[in-house]
């Protein structure tokens, strides 16, 4: 009887409990967000005036443009710090309790990039929530306590690490693999950094110069739509700059497929920075409503999470893998946190009682332009860098291919063999479609030369043992191709499967 971690609700079910690991970090990640008006409103309000039922004032923590994206540099920066300290404790324990790693275990050679789509959409559900209730919780039960429910939640993503490191321990005793991955799952040293590759980095500077247009634009949109677009209430503006994260949740898990059958990894890494660039321009030099901004940035932002995170695993040995995706994590986030603090200096030190000048946030926007245009050359940089590993990996399949086809058939020319396989099977279905329409007639015709069909077998056999020996390491390493791409890598491959294809139909009917 098949145990339940051989079953595909097994995975899903650990996927599951995986995804509410960050579901609480995510929805106070963007509570500043939110409540940007009450963070950077005056501590006071004394003598505030009512007018039309509004105060004119809003009473809050007083921070300045600047304090208050240090406030997400802070984050940021402590986010780097502590997923280096956490090296530390997967020293003890093995690279295998990494979120991350323990998704692309269990999902590895199947569904690897629908199972981070839909861990991203989760992630992105939390934040989503945020946009849509946060100002509302606020509103009735004050900051404090809208603080502190945004706590309750990280501590639901304390008790879900709990359920998913039982649930893989479980689940790889039950597989009989506790013994093997405890012996993979190697302590992380510092020279795991030596492994990872030219293509490793150049993915990592792609990743953060993407995030560095990203976030910290999230941080303040809700304050820079009030400002530029006078007519949008908090409320409103916190809707608008909250449909990035809207788009991210609808299209996740369907750009997880998509990108999971193409493949194209890489192409897509540049496509999303390149249709990123008129984001910022829009919002920075028109007056083109923001809610189209922020639907095509989270379209963007769905394509780029759902190419450029699951590349790591197949750019990187599987043992360096919990290594990678931290040091990726931690790059990140330094500079995310870098990026906050430039914005805050170009916002302002003071104060901001009355709406900052538009200027200051054309200026944001170049910033943001910059960072994206960065990202672009970073990802080309990924592609022609994997483009030359590729090619060179191929030359010996190619030849491989090439010696076998002449040693299988010495009296037919390697470049003619697979035109006379097709004449041979065109033959063959005009003799099948006479005797459908004379079945009286008999046989008629010669029976399929069995030499001939024991060669074209050869053939396609030698192509895959050649394709497995000889493109497997491709397969795995190559991101930027299509995952069918190394299946036709050996210069006759195609033909010679459409032959073996041919000729199974000749011997069904």
């Amino acid at each position: 009887m098949a145990q339940a971690a051989e079953k595909a609700y097994y995975r899903f079910l650990v996927l599951f409990f995986n995804c509410l690991l960050t579901f609480g970090s995510y929805f106070c990640f963007d509570i500043p967000s939110v409540l940007q008006d009450q963070f950077q409103g005056n501590l006071t309000c004394p003598n505030a005036t009512v007018i039309n039922g509004t105060v004119d004032c809003v009473e809050g923590l007083g921070m300045s443009p600047q304090q208050y994206n240090l406030l997400y540099a802070i984050y940021a920066w402590t986010n780097a710090v502590v997923v280096i300290m956490a090296g530390f404790l997967i020293d003890k324990l093995g690279n295998r309790f990494v979120q991350n790693r323990i998704t692309a275990f269990w999902f590895k050679g199947k569904e690897l990039a629908l199972a981070f789509g839909v861990t991203l959409a989760f992630s992105r559900l939390g934040s989503v929530l945020n946009f849509f209730f946060t100002q509302k919780f606020e509103d009735r039960y004050g900051m404090q306590w809208t603080l502190w429910g945004g706590a309750l939640l990280c501590v639901l993503g304390f008790v879900s690490a709990v359920v998913v490191s039982a649930l893989d321990k479980m689940g790889m005793r039950q597989l009989g693999l506790d013994g093997a991955i405890a012996e993979e799952s190697r302590k992380v040293r510092v020279q795991d950094v030596k492994l990872l590759s030219l293509r490793y980095w150049l993915l990592v500077l792609t990743i953060m110069f993407f995030y560095n247009g990203i976030f910290p634009f999230i941080a303040d949109a809700s304050k820079f739509i009030q400002d530029k677009y006078s007519d949008y209430s908090q409320k409103e503006a916190a809707y608008v700059a909250g449909a990035v994260y809207d788009s991210s949740l609808v299209l996740s898990a369907g750009v997880g497929i998509l990108i999971d059958y193409v493949g194209l990894r890489g192409v897509f890494a540049v496509a999303c920075a390149v249709f990123t660039l008129p984001v910022f321009g829009l919002l920075a030099f028109t007056f083109v409503p923001p809610l189209v901004s922020t639907i095509w940035l989270g379209v963007t932002y769905s394509f780029a999470a759902a190419s450029m995170w699951p590349s790591i695993p197949l750019v990187v040995p599987q043992a360096t893998l919990g290594t990678a995706m931290g040091l990726a994590t931690s790059i990140q986030m330094v500079g995310i946190g870098v990026s906050n603090l430039i914005v805050g200096q170009i916002l302002g030190t003071k104060s901001s009682e009355a709406k900052i000048p538009l200027w200051r946030w054309q200026r944001m926007m170049i910033f943001m332009l910059a960072n994206t245009v960065c990202c672009i050359v970073a990802s080309l940089l990924l592609n022609i860098v994997d483009r030359r590993q590729v090619r060179h990996r191929r030359r010996p399949a190619d030849a491989l291919c090439f010696v076998a086809l002449t040693a299988f058939c010495p009296d037919v020319p390697a470049g003619r063999a697979a035109e006379q396989d097709d004449q041979k099977v065109a033959a063959g279905r005009g003799r099948r479609r006479a005797r459908a329409a004379h079945p009286d007639a008999g046989g008629g015709g010669a029976k399929p030369d069995q030499f001939h069909q024991l060669m074209r077998f050869s053939h396609v056999l030698c192509l895959k043992m050649t394709n497995k020996l000889l493109c497997s390491n491709s397969v795995k390493f190559n991101f930027l191709q299509p995952d069918f791409f190394f299946f036709l890598s050996c210069s006759r491959k195609k033909k010679m499967e459409q032959i073996s294809a041919k000729k199974c139909e000749n011997e069904n009917v």
